[in-house]
């Protein structure tokens, strides 16, 4: 290979190299000629052009490298100033570096610490890899050492851990009540459940089997038999595909708000809540104020003063022909009576609709494709006598309706 410092050093010689590869004088020291001897390693000349060029590319590299080291080494000084007063105690005197005399570690903020990273005056890469290094290294010591000497309440990580057990603990106590509560809860709801459900059924079997006098007695002297009951009654319509009494409020919605109402057994007055026009509810017992004590067998409605009567799964009891009579008392002429009851009560349809004709209601439409419940409308064609003989009408004597144990 070619070597530039045999090169003949006669003004033709040196204004060549000069002109070829610069001032090599410059930028590689003098030798000792006799004995071969460099201050420096020896290289090639192709090893010293590429040592050139590489130092013109890496001169921006290292100078963005500086910065970020700096950046960290601040960033390491304020974390460590912050997590403990000992660690403030023990960094005021500055730690020199066995392993590089000219570097300080970084735990303050002086001008030695922002000396770090910079590159040696040599300009060789390899000495600034192993200040990266060394950087690398002090900051995992300072961590090491920071962790041993904060205490367990100071660490976030312990108090996460603290935090977790804690909840952890909880959760199981917790849980432990739960297990301990559940079996006892349930067993309690499923006596009170069954017993409800008991008293419902034989509640519905008296309302049946008696008189709308006999049940009022009843609900009177037993507040929360009516609750019981009305609670049952509600739990097993909600269990039927169809509720009648959606049927019935779609059906007053298509006609006129100015139609007057009566919904006799109303419950709690769902009709009057959900409809436009005027109603008036009456039950035996009042749920709330739009509800009207009454028996349904004599209401407090002038003659021929309704548009329309409802009876929605209210014709029980021994005397649900005086509560038909009272419904033709009050409607006008031509005015109309809707029926929804229960399709087991029913032995044959045709007695049924006969013996309402003889009250003076005939049949206007009729819907028995439900399985739960059959709907009808009658109209009034003609005014009765209130001593209608009950027994002749043996078509209107419905079954009672039971529910089954479950």
């Amino acid at each position: 290979m070619f070597d530039c410092s045999e090169w003949d050093e006669t003004d033709q010689g040196s204004e060549l190299c000069d002109e070829l590869f610069g001032d090599v004088s410059k930028s590689i020291p003098a030798r000792e000629i006799s004995g071969h001897t460099t201050k420096t390693d020896q290289i090639t000349r192709k090893q010293w052009k590429l040592k050139q060029k590489n130092k013109r590319k890496c001169k921006n590299k290292f100078r963005t490298i500086e910065k970020k080291q700096e950046m960290e080494v601040e960033k390491t000084c304020s974390e460590t100033n912050k997590q403990s007063k000992s660690m403030k105690e023990s960094t005021k005197e500055k730690i020199p570096n066995p392993a590089c005399p000219d570097v300080v570690q970084p735990n303050r903020k002086t001008k030695a610490s922002k000396r770090i990273g910079k590159p040696l005056n040599d300009g060789n890469p390899q000495s600034k890899k192993k200040v990266k290094s060394l950087t690398t290294q002090e900051k995992d010591s300072e961590n090491k050492i920071s962790l041993k000497e904060k205490p367990n309440d100071v660490n976030p990580q312990n108090k996460k851990k603290v935090q977790n057990k804690t909840m952890q603990e909880k959760d199981n106590e917790s849980k432990t009540t739960l297990k301990e509560t559940k079996p006892t809860q349930n067993l309690k709801d499923r006596l009170v459940k069954k017993l409800e459900s008991s008293r419902f059924r034989f509640i519905n079997e008296q309302i049946y089997s008696q008189s709308s006098e006999a049940t009022i007695k009843t609900f009177s002297s037993d507040q929360s038999a009516f609750e019981i009951y009305h609670r049952g009654f509600t739990a097993q319509v909600a269990t039927w595909p169809v509720n009648p009494l959606d049927l019935i409020i779609k059906w007053i919605k298509e006609r006129s708000p100015k139609l007057v109402i009566a919904d006799f057994g109303c419950g709690e007055a769902e009709l009057a809540k959900r409809v436009k026009n005027k109603v008036h509810s009456f039950d035996l017992v009042a749920v709330n104020d739009q509800v009207t004590v009454a028996d349904i067998s004599n209401v407090p409605l002038t003659d021929a003063s309704m548009d329309v009567v409802v009876f929605s799964l209210s014709l029980m009891g021994t005397n649900l022909v005086q509560f038909l009579i009272e419904a033709n008392r009050v409607l006008k002429t031509s005015g109309v009576m809707k029926i929804a009851e229960v399709a087991s009560r029913f032995t044959g349809l045709k007695p049924f609709i006969g013996d309402l004709k003889k009250l003076g209601f005939d049949l206007h439409k009729k819907n028995t494709s439900n399985t739960h419940f059959y709907m009808f409308d009658f109209i009034k064609t003609k005014t009765t006598s209130p001593n209608v003989a009950a027994d002749e009408l043996r078509g209107l004597k419905l079954k009672p309706c039971s529910y089954k144990k479950r």
